[in-house]
């Protein structure tokens, strides 16, 4: 697409004529590597101030939720849960690549959660459902919701969903009522 404006890292191009092989060779590493260190800088500063890693939970929407997938895979930190709304998985040939040190992946037992509508101009579905399937190939525990008639935004359902996975993976503590 060429957009330009703020961003998690640059898009050079990211249209409906391109499948996803080669989306993933037009990719931005250098911003996509910046974005994810400063997201864990984030996350070891909340686990600094107490927060257990289990309760922290990382997710967005297009870019922001592709980035939260990027960051939750390489994370050395074992988060209770990641999710990405329209989003895309980036550097898919390199994911072990930029593993925490010993190859391991600290949450390939996390719940991911992954929603995409079949009517997506921006990020083609075709994206999303791959990443998933390249996901589950690597051992990851993934939910993926479908929606007919979403293009790139979110609806009722898809939010509804969402919010049924985090009461799932983040019960209330002691003193805490249920409901986000």
């Amino acid at each position: 697409m060429g957009m330009t404006m703020p961003g998690w890292y640059d898009i050079a191009h990211l249209g409906q004529d391109m499948d996803f092989e080669e989306a993933q060779r037009k990719q931005d590493e250098p911003g996509i590597l910046k974005s994810r260190d400063y997201i864990n800088g984030l996350i070891k500063e909340e686990i600094d101030k107490g927060i257990a890693p289990s309760r922290i939970i990382i997710g967005g929407f297009s870019q922001g939720g592709a980035i939260s997938l990027f960051t939750g895979i390489t994370s050395p930190h074992k988060l209770g849960g990641i999710f990405g709304l329209s989003s895309y998985l980036l550097l898919a040939t390199k994911l072990k690549e930029f593993s925490p040190p010993g190859g391991e992946l600290p949450n390939a037992k996390t719940p991911f959660f992954l929603a995409h509508g079949y009517e997506d101009p921006v990020v083609k579905y075709e994206f999303g459902d791959m990443t998933q399937k390249h996901l589950k190939g690597m051992g990851f525990d993934v939910e993926f919701h479908s929606y007919r008639g979403l293009a790139h935004s979110a609806d009722p359902e898809e939010i509804q969903d969402l919010e049924d996975y985090m009461e799932k993976i983040l019960p209330p503590t002691s003193g805490e009522e249920a409901g986000l």
